[in-house]
């Protein structure tokens, strides 16, 4: 199934979380995909814009910020959330207009969980934190960089 079908069954149901955690039935990304995650966010993220800006009536952006807070309660959750943001940034900085729009706000959420979640994150060793010392959070460390680079706002706790 296309990445596209899977956004468009996602939305139609309303299960943009399931879609972004990679749970199940969305648990789908290319062979070829470098993402350690069950989904490779950046995919869904260019879907999400597509489908979104065919069909406006669906509020995707909207429906996204509003599971913002649900997502930031737990690690895999907060890294969505951060990707998310990164990926906001990127098409900024390549010309791209805003998607989600209210990114700085989002982003201080962000630190806000992280500093809540910090040892859930550093014990998670999954996902993009099999690859750090410090789980998660040296992840969220990275994520935060590359979203400063794009010229948005750092969202890793300093200190941290």
């Amino acid at each position: 199934m296309s990445v596209d079908t899977l956004v468009q069954r996602a939305v139609a149901m309303n299960e943009l979380e399931r879609l972004l955690r990679g749970r199940l039935p969305y648990d789908s990304k290319s062979r070829l995909s470098p993402s350690p995650e069950a989904n490779d966010v950046a995919e869904i993220w260019s879907s999400l814009r597509r489908v979104a800006e065919s069909r406006p009536e669906t509020d995707i952006p909207q429906r996204i910020i509003e599971l913002v807070e649900t997502l930031l309660c737990d690690s895999q959750g907060v890294c969505v959330v951060a990707a998310l943001v990164l990926l906001e940034w990127v098409d900024l900085s390549n010309g791209r207009g805003a998607f989600l729009g209210r990114t700085d706000e989002i982003a201080s959420g962000l630190k806000t969980a992280i500093e809540k979640l910090r040892r859930q994150l550093a014990d998670d060793k999954g996902g993009g934190g099999q690859c750090w010392s410090d789980g998660r959070l040296g992840d969220l460390r990275r994520l935060s960089a590359n979203t400063v680079d794009c010229g948005g706002p750092a969202f890793f706790p300093e200190g941290l």
